[in-house]
């Protein structure tokens, strides 16, 4: 029978995914004449990098693939988040795989973040900035950012940690800080959700970012 999607994809597609795809990508710019009034704004953030020897992150670093993105945001009526937004939200996709791997996963569940962090470190954006995604319920979703970090649990990514020169911790402090958010906005997805994910999701990550 018909698959029950979350409140965001109400109607599962014919493979029995939640996710809507359009015919044609939406992409920074489509997001910009979809929403032509919307300014992403960013906050003022408190992570110290220069402390840990650590330089700001550039646009330039980070893979821009919205061309790869086919959710029409504005299939759900407003779909922008808050601006500044209240929190940076870390994921791990439960397993190995490439941002590509995870972007099938977005449209195999129709649950999409907005940002990658591949497990060399490198950063994705999935979504464009300031558009809704659908990652961490509904009590977060409108006003927050969310990035899936590559990686089976918590273990893994501080297992990894100390084979790759924290890339992976790093490389989210980075983002957190470009996109401006103070050190308590900064949550995993375990203690904010329901019961439904692992309560250390996210613990590695936010406790390095911490001590920035």
């Amino acid at each position: 029978g018909q698959k029950t999607c979350p409140g965001l994809y109400p109607k599962a597609g014919p493979d029995y995914s939640c996710a809507r795809q359009t015919p044609t990508v939406f992409d920074n710019a489509a997001f910009k004449r979809a929403y032509p009034n919307y300014v992403f704004q960013k906050g003022t953030s408190d992570i110290n990098l220069k402390a840990a020897g650590l330089t700001p992150l550039t646009e330039s670093e980070i893979k821009d693939d919205t061309s790869k993105n086919k959710f029409d945001i504005t299939n759900y009526g407003n779909g922008t988040i808050t601006s500044p937004a209240a929190n940076f939200v870390i994921h791990h996709t439960g397993g190995g795989g490439t941002a590509d791997s995870t972007y099938t996963t977005f449209y195999y569940t129709g649950l999409p973040a907005q940002y990658v962090i591949d497990q060399q470190g490198g950063i994705h954006r999935f979504l464009p900035d300031g558009a809704l995604g659908w990652h961490a319920g509904p009590g977060y979703n409108r006003s927050s950012i969310g990035v899936e970090v590559i990686g089976a649990n918590d273990q893994d990514i501080a297992a990894r940690s100390k084979t790759n020169n924290k890339a992976q911790l790093i490389a989210a402090a980075r983002l957190a800080q470009y996109l401006g958010f103070k050190k308590s906005q900064i949550v995993g997805h375990g203690p904010i959700s329901q019961g439904g994910k692992e309560f250390t999701e996210g613990k590695t990550i936010v406790d390095y970012i911490n001590t920035l």
